[in-house]
């Protein structure tokens, strides 16, 4: 749990919330929204659930909405216990599939309230947490389980099916690959930590600026790759080090199949994160894992040639 004070917005439109926050641990993986019913539904039709209450109280979005129903569990008193509660503050609360936060406007300074707040993030977390361990899996579900299962053994992983989150060592690197939802999205996380820093600070993020304009505004360092230098706006000293170090084929080459097939790809000295929007098959998975053995052996081996920098 955290409370945390955030601003919406920028100039004079800004707003300053303060929220309380629990993640609902393991992930539903439902695609799941619970807000507050608006007066009015403009671009979609509401899903009804058939439950008075809910359906005047409360806007669910889902994958399957009928799939988040026998997950709410309404004709349990626990299910009716979760909806009572989410809908009495349906005002200020937001649930997804991952956290539930309750967030007010301005700077609450209150203790008590802010307890109150956390007390039923907790609690709706919680429950929900516990209802959807009581569904039994889709035939999708189990398919996907046994992929990835059938993947984690393959390459000697760890496979922890609640959070449907392979990881392992792998050519030197601790692999994390998650499947995550935002919304009704579905996104592959994938994060390498290297087995140590490398001693050479840069930064290389995929970036949605044409490469005439990167460097107008802060560093951009080029490695001769014209469309590797496109996709990527690369920080970091002392410069030539770090060209050097980049500027390998197999790396650039790599770092590029990344950039086209997402938008979201941060390297820097600790580690390689990027994110997917798909539920990766195990076939690609060995793929990130190749991403993962050509990146760490390229930064070490290349750094041991050019030798030691503090």
């Amino acid at each position: 749990m955290v409370i945390l004070h955030y601003v919406v917005g920028s100039g004079s439109s800004a707003t300053t919330y303060t929220g309380a926050a629990a993640r609902i641990d393991p992930p539903l993986f439902l695609g799941l929204g619970i807000s507050a019913k608006p007066l009015f539904e403009f671009f979609s039709t509401p899903y009804r659930t058939g439950d008075a209450f809910v359906d005047a109280h409360l806007r669910i979005t889902a994958f399957e909405p009928a799939r988040v129903v026998e997950c709410l569990a309404l004709g349990t008193i626990e299910g009716r216990e979760l909806v009572s509660q989410i809908a009495a503050n349906a005002d200020c609360l937001q649930v997804s599939d991952s956290i539930v936060l309750y967030a007010t406007s301005g700077y609450e300074h209150d203790l008590a309230k802010t307890k109150w707040q956390l007390d039923v993030v907790l609690f709706v977390a919680q429950r929900l947490a516990w209802l959807r361990r009581r569904l039994t899996p889709t035939p999708a579900e189990l398919a996907l389980f046994a992929d990835w299962q059938s993947f984690a053994d393959s390459v000697g992983f760890a496979f922890d099916q609640e959070r449907v989150t392979a990881f392992g060592r792998h050519h030197g690197g601790h692999l994390k690959i998650a499947l995550e939802t935002e919304g009704q999205q579905v996104r592959t996380a994938v994060n390498v930590r290297f087995p140590h820093p490398v001693h050479v600070a840069f930064s290389a993020r995929r970036t949605r600026l044409p490469g005439f304009l990167q460097g107008l505004f802060g560093q951009d360092i080029k490695v001769g790759a014209p469309l590797f230098d496109d996709l990527f706006l690369i920080t970091g000293h002392p410069e030539n080090v770090v060209r050097q170090m980049l500027a390998q084929p197999d790396l650039v080459y790599a770092l590029q199949n990344l950039g086209l097939s997402t938008t979201e790809v941060q390297l820097n000295q600790d580690q390689l994160f990027f994110r997917v929007q798909e539920a990766l098959a195990s076939s690609d998975l060995l793929r990130v894992c190749e991403t993962a053995r050509i990146t760490c052996e390229a930064l070490f081996g290349r750094l041991r040639q050019l030798g030691p920098y503090r």
